[in-house]
């Protein structure tokens, strides 16, 4: 029913678009573009917010073979001030988003596209990867402010060749910065909202400074807010900057910083009997009991980071360009946790110590510690890429190598009676002999060397484009674990051939057919394959590092049409074949929540999207998308010693349908956008024996652009509202597991239960946003 509903509406903006075009004349300047093209699609109009996109700023033209999504500033600046990435593109096809907070202050968001969780996608910022080389992990909390965002990309189901990624194999998520105004000013802007919300944002702009033609621009901001259940408050520092030069000749250098210092105060991961029993009246404790582990002073989760990166495009002849982007990045995150141990009798790796710890405060042989999980974590590489245009011929090739150095030192620190820990470095507990109670303990290095080649061929007068490509990946890590009973040395190297073909066909005005061939590698995140961990309790091995574990294969077939014009109308099916498919997961390790993987064998994914938007009609811009997916997992899933019998059942994480519906407003003063949002249910085991429900979500935004007041430029007011219909609700499956109910095994082996965990969204919540130019 939902679908035919969208088939309906969807018919029904074609039909639109007909009249709409033979009104062109009458419709002034909010008609249809004689010429359009991406850039200026992307382009926000005199900085007013405006956009001609299609969809009010949700799609941009495209010519690549493959299926993407661009979204505009015209659209992210209707938004709430303080979201993140991920919230941004939700509306797009294939991506299943859920965020455990509304403000996207959290690192708990999470994405799946067309079934591939975020850990199997890339991240790119202008040329630099972003997330965790260490779990994949996205980590969009501390990306660039939204006001410094110039588009989203998200390809679905695959990484442009020249991306620096590896764990792209279900697809990339390119941000794009603004750039320097070429003209002295800046923005501000101050929020208020739900949850004692509260938010700043400045921005200046330096405009040309002299006769350089340098142009800077640097912005500041700062939120904090209530957990929407529990206890805590959690807050976000931000500082961007980027400077930029440009020649005549279309040579640019830019050079970009980026800091973020993050406190965020978890809440907890609920099981579907927790949900059941007390829906969102739940989470971690206010209040400090002795033994109570889930005080919620024990789980604020820490992340400070530097991005520091030069993007630059060097014309050396008309046909000749030179691509180069240095980066560097430090990552300092603490995960902690909440943890009842003994004072005597814990093991470090597998070594017991019969030692009494001094510890603050202890009852009956027993004491509360908070685990620390400590990181360092620093990345740094340079992706270099040479483009030469000649005759029919686009050839380019490109070198890609990156470095990156972790050091993980697991700790505990004893609480006193009150619940207070003095996390500094003299109170981590240790023995007499110097040793650290901890359950990781190891140093990795990573390193990269990637090799890209392609060629794009126009033919037919340029309606015919084909394009061939091939990217060969070496993969080298080694480390050492200084656990007693662990595999000491780690030392893994890996390789793989990832070629791939696309083709374009232009035709009438507007009508592009593509199709693509593509593969692509994900190799183990290598901290939570290759590195045991133990328990300080039992001295046991709770993750047993396998360092024979391949690189996750995916063998992608697209097929679609789009047409572009004042109609923009795309629809595409797709396949794709997975072989050693990683799934990440969550498990808990002495109180600490800790990343890992599942190794889930082969998966076979299908499925069709489509999406729908007009460009600016009497100043309305309708938008709709819907996905229909069906994934299967291929092979049976290890337990112990036993398989779960999981071929042939659907594939977590993988809704059969999902769609989405958005209509903007906005006529350069009155500006509104309603969206619709619609996720069916999804498996969150791999046995299919329980599921997350479905749900639906209605979000709405109004504002109005003032008169400029002197130096005040488009001073503008705006409300937003998120999820107007409903109350907390299952957003997103934290930790799938292979059986939520008891099941015999192929073996015969009594394989006991392990219950799934989910992230919670927010109910209903309200900002309200002042902003202006100056």
């Amino acid at each position: 029913m939902k679908l035919g509903l969208l088939v309906s509406v969807g018919l029904g903006a074609v039909a639109l678009a007909s009249s709409a075009q033979a009104q062109t004349a009458a419709a002034g300047k909010d008609s249809a573009p004689a010429a359009i093209n991406q850039e200026a699609d992307i382009v926000v109009e005199g900085h007013t917010n405006r956009t001609n996109m299609a969809g009010g700023g949700m799609i941009a033209v495209q010519d690549a073979p493959i299926v993407k999504t661009t979204i505009g500033q015209g659209f992210i600046a209707k938004q709430v001030a303080a979201q993140n990435a991920l919230a941004a593109i939700r509306l797009a096809p294939g991506a299943n988003v859920g965020q455990d907070n509304p403000y996207g202050i959290s690192e708990r968001g999470d994405l799946s596209v067309r079934g591939m969780d975020q850990s199997q996608m890339g991240f790119v910022l202008e040329g630099m990867p972003l997330g965790d080389p260490n779990n994949y992990l996205p980590n969009t909390n501390e990306w660039i402010d939204n006001e410094n965002i110039k588009s989203i990309t998200l390809t679905q189901g695959t990484s442009d060749l020249d991306s620096p990624v590896t764990s792209a194999s279900g697809g990339l998520l390119q941000v794009n910065m603004r750039d320097p105004a070429k003209t002295m000013g800046g923005t501000a802007s101050a929020s208020f909202g739900s949850y004692d919300a509260y938010r700043g944002f400045i921005r200046l702009d330096s405009g040309e400074i002299g006769k350089t033609g340098i142009r800077v621009a640097g912005s500041y901001s700062y939120i904090s807010a209530r957990n929407f259940r529990g206890a805590g408050v959690s807050n976000r520092q931000h500082v961007d900057v980027k400077a930029l030069k440009e020649w005549d000749n279309g040579s640019r250098v830019a050079l970009i910083w980026t800091r973020n210092q993050l406190l965020n105060y978890r809440s907890t991961i609920v099981n579907q009997a927790q949900w059941n029993a007390a829906g969102a009246n739940q989470d971690y404790s206010a209040n400090y009991t002795f033994g109570n582990t889930n005080y919620y002073k024990f789980y604020p989760f820490y992340r400070n980071v530097d991005f520091i990166q030069a993007p630059s495009k060097l014309k050396l002849t008309d046909n000749l360009t030179l691509d180069v982007t240095p980066y560097y990045r430090s990552m300092r995150p603490n995960g902690p946790g909440g943890s009842l141990l003994s004072t005597s009798g814990l093991y470090v790796g597998n070594q017991k110590y019969t030692e009494t710890l001094n510890v603050p405060y202890s009852q009956g042989g027993k004491f509360v510690a908070e685990a620390m999980s400590n990181i360092s974590e620093y990345e740094g590489g340079i992706n270099t890429a040479l483009t030469w245009k000649t005759g029919h011929h686009e050839i380019s090739g490109g070198v890609w190598f990156d470095r990156f150095w972790e050091r993980a030192l697991s700790k505990f620190v004893g609480v006193d009676q009150n619940g207070y820990a003095n996390d500094t470095g003299s109170d981590y507990l240790k023995y007499s002999d110097g040793t650290i109670l901890s359950t990781t303990n190891y140093y990795l290095n990573r390193q990269v060397n990637a090799l890209y080649l392609s060629d794009k061929i126009s033919l037919l007068d340029d309606k015919l484009k084909l394009m061939f490509g091939v990217k060969q990946i070496f993969v080298d890590v080694s480390g050492n674990n200084f656990l007693p009973g662990a595999t000491s040395i780690i030392g893994v190297h890996q390789t793989k051939t990832t070629p791939r073909f696309g083709a374009t066909y232009s035709f009438g005005e507007n009508s592009m057919l593509f199709f693509d061939l593509v593969t692509n590698a994900r190799p183990p995140s290598p901290g939570p394959t290759y590195m045991d961990v133990f328990s300080v309790t039992t001295g046991a091995k709770t993750t047993v590092g396998n360092l024979n574990t391949p690189m996750e294969y995916s063998f992608m077939q697209e097929v679609g049409y789009r047409y572009q014009g004042f109609l923009n109308f795309s629809i595409a099916g797709f396949h794709n074949k997975l072989t050693n498919h990683q799934v990440n997961t969550i498990v808990v390790q002495d109180g600490v929540l800790t990343q890992s993987q599942i190794a889930a064998g082969g998966e076979s994914i299908w499925g069709a999207n489509v999406e729908i938007g007009l460009r600016p009609w009497h100043h309305f811009s309708p938008y709709l998308s819907g996905q229909y997916l069906h994934a299967t997992t291929d092979d049976d899933l290890p337990s112990g010693n036993d398989y779960l019998p999981t071929k042939g059942k659907v594939a977590v994480r993988t809704p059969s349908f999902m769609g989405s519906a958005g209509l903007t407003y906005d006529d350069g003063k009155f500006f509104s956008v309603g969206t619709l949002r619609y996720v069916g249910s999804q498996y969150s085991t791999f046995m299919n024996d329980q599921k997350m429900p479905s749900y639906a979500t209605l979000d709405f935004s109004i504002g109005y652009r003032l008169p400029d007041i002197k130096a005040l430029k488009r001073p503008t007011v705006q409300l937003n509202l998120i999820n107007l219909t409903r109350g907390a609700y299952l957003g997103s499956i934290a930790s799938p597991t292979g059986n939520s109910v008891a099941t015999v095994g192929r073996k015969g082996t009594l394989i006991s239960a392990s219950q799934p965990g989910y992230y919670m969204n927010s109910g209903f919540t309200v900002m309200g946003t002042l902003r202006t130019d100056f």
